[in-house]
């Protein structure tokens, strides 16, 4: 048999007995699971520039087709993705968030206004990871900017003391 007679035969192979070749392999899958990790593992850590490298050159080549499609899957299934992000970044659901909003009445800890189109951030100590409330964009990026330092916040309150 050539080459070409033997991969014809194998797609056609694979075309009927397609079913049986997905449970057989889920069956070794099931079996070797902790052994198949392992190898995967060693690959990885083996082949990392190497696979880095084809991630960067897939991304740069497929940009705007992955955009799209990231963009597409987030309209989607917007109410999820937010769920995934606060679950993964803050420990917390859409239930938790909404029970902190109600509690500060709908509005920023600090200033007050209302959230307006936006969501507002959730604020969190970036040692700890513990949340501490829900802020609007302008008060979350000042919080950031003085690096959430007390000592950096009387500072600036006297400074504006001062000069005022």
């Amino acid at each position: 048999m050539t080459k070409e007679q033997t991969k014809k035969y194998n797609r056609k192979y694979r075309k009927e007995n397609l079913k049986r070749l997905r449970e057989l392999g889920r069956g070794y899958y099931k079996k070797n699971r902790a052994a198949i990790l392992v190898q995967k593992r060693k690959y990885t850590v083996k082949n990392k520039l190497r696979i880095l490298a084809k991630k960067r050159e897939y991304y740069l080549k497929n940009k705007p087709l992955l955009i799209r499609k990231s963009l597409t899957h987030y309209r989607k299934n917007r109410e999820r993705v937010r769920n995934e992000n606060l679950k993964r970044l803050y420990s917390i659901d859409s239930k938790e968030y909404s029970r902190m909003l109600e509690q500060q009445k709908g509005c920023c800890a600090i200033c007050k206004s209302p959230p307006g189109k936006k969501f507002l951030a959730v604020d969190h100590c970036h040692k700890t990871g513990r949340v501490r409330g829900l802020l609007c964009f302008r008060c979350n990026t000042g919080l950031g900017g003085l690096r959430d330092s007390q000592k950096i916040l009387l500072e600036a309150i006297q400074y504006l003391k001062r000069t005022s």
